[in-house]
C-alpha cells in the first residue's frame, strides 16, 4: 500500500488562495505576498503556475533540479511537479497560476497552445533587458485586471495569459527544437506517463502509437535529442526519487510500487541509471533537508 507524506497530494488551485477558486480561474498575485508557501513544501499541485521573479536571491527546486536565484527568471511549473523553494527578504516578481479550463473554450489554438507549453524549459534566465520588459508589462497588467476586477476582467486576463503563453513558447529553445513530429512526441510522453511503471520496453510504446520502434526511436531522437528507452528510463527515475525522497516507504516498497517484485534487482537498476543507491540517495536528500 503507498504511503505518502504531502507529495501524495495533488493540491488543487482552490487550496493556494485566499479566495474560493473554480477550475478555469487565473490568479495574479505579487512575489512578495507568495514568499511562504500556503501549503508546506516540498508539494505539487494539479494546475500550471508561472513564476516571474523580477529580483531577489535563493533558490527554486523543480523535480530535483536546483535553479539559482538572481532575478529576470521565469519557472514554469506544469501539473503534477515537485517543487520547493527558498526566496531572500526582498524578492519580488509575479505568480500566475491557471488550469487547463483558464484557456478560452479549449479551441483547437488553444489545445495546441497547451501541448507546446509542456516542451518550455522549467527554468529560464533573460540577460536581454528588452526581452525581460515585454513579460514584464504584460505581468502588470494582468495584476492590475486581477485587482480592480472591473468589468469583463476575465476576458481581458484570458487574452493576457495567451499573449504571455505564446512569448514564453517562442523564447523557449526546447520549443524551438520542437517541430512537426509534435503530436507523435506529445502522444509518446503521455504513453509514458501513464505506463512508465509497468512498461520499460519500446516496443509496447510503438504498438500503441502504431510505428515500428525504429520509426519511433527516430522521431523521439531527433525532437527529444535522447532515445526512448532513455525518456522511459528517465520518467520511472523521477517516480523512484520522488518517493524514496517524500516517503516513508522502504527501498523494497518503493521497488513494489514501481514494479519490481525483486527488491535487488531495483537497487540495482536504480543505482545504475541514477549512479547512486536507493539507500543513498534517500540519506543524502534527508542530510540536505
Amino acid at each position: 500500500m503507498l504511503r505518502m507524506n504531502n507529495i501524495k497530494i495533488l493540491h488543487p488551485i482552490e487550496a493556494l488562495g485566499v479566495e474560493h477558486a473554480i477550475a478555469g480561474e487565473i490568479r495574479v498575485e505579487t512575489l512578495s505576498d507568495r514568499l511562504k508557501p500556503k501549503v508546506d513544501f516540498p508539494h505539487r499541485h494539479d494546475f500550471y503556475q508561472l513564476t516571474f521573479v523580477t529580483k531577489g536571491k535563493g533558490w527554486h527546486e523543480i523535480d530535483f533540479a536546483k535553479h539559482k536565484i538572481n532575478g529576470r527568471q521565469i519557472f514554469f511549473m506544469k501539473p503534477g511537479q515537485v517543487h520547493s523553494w527558498v526566496f531572500a527578504r526582498g524578492a519580488d516578481g509575479f505568480v500566475i497560476e491557471f488550469t487547463r479550463e483558464s484557456l478560452p473554450s479549449l479551441s483547437s489554438k488553444s489545445l495546441f497552445l497547451l501541448k507546446q507549453m509542456a516542451m518550455v524549459s522549467d527554468a529560464l534566465s533573460f540577460k536581454k533587458e528588452s526581452q525581460w520588459k515585454d513579460f514584464q508589462i504584460i505581468c502588470e497588467l494582468m495584476i492590475k485586471e486581477y485587482s480592480l476586477r472591473s468589468t469583463q476582467y476575465e476576458v481581458c486576463l484570458e487574452g493576457l495569459l495567451q499573449n504571455l503563453l505564446v512569448q514564453l513558447i517562442r523564447v523557449s529553445d526546447k520549443v524551438a527544437q520542437h517541430n512537426t513530429s509534435s503530436s507523435i512526441i506529445d502522444k509518446f510522453q503521455k504513453l509514458v506517463d501513464e505506463n512508465f511503471k509497468t512498461q520499460h520496453l519500446v516496443g509496447f510504446y510503438a504498438k500503441k502509437m502504431n510505428m515500428t520502434p525504429k520509426a519511433l526511436t527516430m522521431q523521439v531522437s531527433r525532437a527529444l535529442k535522447k532515445a526512448p528507452k532513455t525518456v522511459i528510463q528517465d520518467r520511472f527515475i523521477l517516480e523512484a526519487k520522488r518517493l524514496l525522497s517524500y516517503s516513508d516507504m522502504s527501498v523494497a516498497e518503493v521497488g513494489y510500487e514501481l514494479g519490481f517484485e525483486d527488491a535487488n534487482y531495483f537497487t540495482r537498476f536504480f543505482t545504475k541509471a541514477a549512479k547512486v543507491s536507493p539507500s543513498n540517495f534517500r540519506d543524502k536528500v534527508k542530510s540536505l533537508k
